[in-house]
């Protein structure tokens, strides 16, 4: 038997729909004659609205650094994700880790303030990152979702990587399925 939870109609009228507030673009890219392709998924606050509050947050970038990611894609993964650095709020905390099959972080501390001086360096960490050694993405994902987060402040994971491990757990489902155990 399935449960369905509803609101009444005064409650859900409280909150401001959230297509007026937000922009979604999806991108989409195939490869003629490939039976995969890739897309990027942009939501991001509407610019003419200010409604919105800064919440303070804790960001871990956790970047595919394995022999199954060319040197060259690991550039890219890596000045994606200093671009993000760039645009993290002074409030923000924030961490960058590599794994392959360990997983190595730009600082040893959970998480830390953003300042410029950390922002430079944890761009030096992303530009040193080598392509080498196996994919163990269920290690990487253990390793920072067993550490408790800190109050009032969302913790965010986010993880590029080719998703295909090759050490440790494979299976995409296991994984996610032993994240969110792990993960209460």
């Amino acid at each position: 038997m399935v449960a369905i939870v509803t609101e009444d109609y005064e409650s859900i009228q409280k909150y401001p729909p959230l297509d007026d507030l937000l922009t979604v673009q999806l991108f989409t890219h195939h490869r003629p004659g490939e039976s995969s392709g890739y897309f990027r998924l942009v939501i991001e606050p509407r610019r003419d609205r200010r409604e919105f509050r800064i919440i303070p947050k804790d960001i871990i970038f956790v970047v595919d650094s394995s022999k199954s990611i060319t040197q060259r894609k690991l550039a890219a993964y890596a000045e994606g994700v200093k671009r993000c650095l760039r645009n993290l709020h002074p409030q923000d905390r924030f961490n960058v880790a590599e794994f392959k099959d360990f997983t190595n972080k730009f600082s040893p501390q959970d998480v830390v303030p953003v300042t410029p001086e950390a922002i430079a360096k944890a761009e030096e960490f992303l530009s040193g990152l080598l392509s080498e050694g196996g994919t163990n993405v269920y290690r990487s994902l253990t390793e920072l979702v067993t550490q408790q987060p800190t109050p009032g402040r969302p913790r965010i994971i986010s993880l590029v990587s080719d998703g295909r491990p090759t050490v440790g757990i494979r299976a995409d489902s296991d994984i996610i399925n032993e994240v969110t155990r792990l993960n209460a």
